[in-house]
């Protein structure tokens, strides 16, 4: 029989193409979701879904009946639209730290979805978040482990079609910054081969090097608009969000990032194979 995989987070985009994934390999899952509503988004043929908080003794009872190894793609959303739910560190670190706490010794291996430069980047609470998982998932003797490192997935990039539609995109500072975007489907491999592979950590970013301005002019494109696009000073939009922190922490948080990681250099060993140019269009097609 085939081992069994429980998989956290498997309503997410990235989520549902791990659970794809694994059954096309012929892996059992089992998917623990915090809400009964995402259940329906997962791909069919998937053995058990069980519904509840990891932070909840009862969601975790009889949790890890047979299971060999953990996929974790849990965390909290970086989309603007889907700011509920608690903070970076609730979500990215506490709930995936119960869940490591309450995993039986017979487990053989920890998968985690962590983000590319996060460790030298962790002034940011996103990025902390994860990587505080990450040191106590380093530092457990419970099981092996494999700590998977994406540069922005694409579907993160579909918000600036819908933005763009308005006429006008945006880049924080000149635009120069260069990152090479990956697809959840590309991720979720890597994460099913990680299954198998020894190597604790895999760095992997998308086939094209891309600066900021010209993804923001890639999805006005998909978006049947011209670019007209606007430089935002860093400085001064840091200085405008900040009375957001004592009011809205995660979306003051989720602001700060966006405005740091849009102009440093994000770019990770080239491992995936498709193009955010024609993922963009799709989506503008769909929407």
């Amino acid at each position: 029989m085939s081992e069994l995989v429980l998989l956290l987070g498997g309503s997410g985009r990235l989520g549902r193409h791990i659970a794809g994934e694994l059954l096309q390999r012929g892996y059992r899952v089992r998917a623990l979701l915090r809400s009964g509503k995402r259940s329906a988004l997962l791909p069919a043929g998937i053995d058990e879904c069980l519904i509840g908080d990891p932070l909840q003794a009862a969601a975790i009872r009889g949790l890890f009946d047979g299971v060999q190894v953990i996929i974790s793609a849990l965390g909290a959303s970086l989309s603007a639209s889907l700011l509920k739910g608690g903070s970076y560190h609730a979500v990215d670190f506490a709930m995936n730290k119960a869940v490591l706490d309450a995993a039986p010794n017979s487990l053989r291996k920890f998968i985690y979805v962590s983000v590319f430069g996060a460790e030298e980047q962790r002034h940011l609470s996103y990025m902390d978040a994860h990587e505080q998982f990450v040191d106590a998932l380093r530092s457990s003797d419970k099981c092996a482990h494999s700590i998977i490192r994406p540069t922005g997935f694409f579907g993160i990039f579909s918000q600036l079609v819908d933005i763009g539609r308005t006429g006008i995109g945006t880049v924080f500072g000149d635009g120069s910054a260069r990152t090479n975007p990956i697809h959840e489907a590309d991720v979720a491999h890597a994460c099913v081969a990680a299954i198998e592979d020894e190597a604790e950590t895999l760095e992997l970013g998308g086939p094209e090097i891309l600066s900021r301005r010209e993804i923001v002019a890639m999805a006005m494109r998909a978006a049947g608009r011209k670019a007209r696009i606007v430089a935002v000073p860093p400085r001064v939009f840091n200085l405008g969000i900040a009375p957001l922190r004592p009011v809205n922490p995660r979306l003051h948080a989720l602001l700060q990032f966006s405005a740091e990681i849009f102009t440093r250099d994000c770019i990770a060993p080239l491992r995936g194979t498709q193009r955010l140019e024609d993922y963009l269009a799709d989506y503008a097609r769909r929407r």
